[in-house]
């Protein structure tokens, strides 16, 4: 926050308790591998048009709050801190909601596929006669 003035994300902090200051080495070759999953997920969320939520690659990526601490990032940040105190509902809800909309995207991609095979029948048609 100092550098930037915003809040850093969770992968920025996991980054930065996992390396090294004075030589930039990985504490642990898990940790750099973790760091690279959560790199791939934004990369291909970008290329795929996806909005990018940090917190949810995290979750995705290191795994559910175990004791009420969020894996990664030190020993004073909670899962309520960071989630809410409802975070598991909250987070089960998300992801309904997010299903949901995947599969109305979903529906719409089959209609239009529907819709684009009649027309490549009726073309293959046309020129066959």
């Amino acid at each position: 926050m100092e550098k930037t003035g915003k809040e850093p994300c969770p992968i920025e902090c996991f980054k930065k308790f996992h390396v090294r200051k004075n030589s930039e080495a990985w504490t642990h070759e898990k940790a750099e591998e973790l760091y690279k999953q959560m790199e791939t997920k934004i990369t291909n969320a970008r290329e795929e048009g996806s909005e990018v939520n940090d917190w949810d690659i995290y979750r995705e990526t290191i795994g559910e709050p175990s004791h009420g601490r969020i894996l990664g990032l030190g020993v004073g940040i909670k899962a309520k801190d960071v989630y809410g105190s409802s975070s598991e509902g909250s987070y089960k809800r998300a992801r309904v909601d997010k299903t949901e909309e995947l599969e109305l995207k979903i529906r719409s991609m089959d209609k239009e596929l529907q819709q684009l095979r009649g027309l490549v029948v009726a073309m293959m048609s046309n020129s066959n006669a």
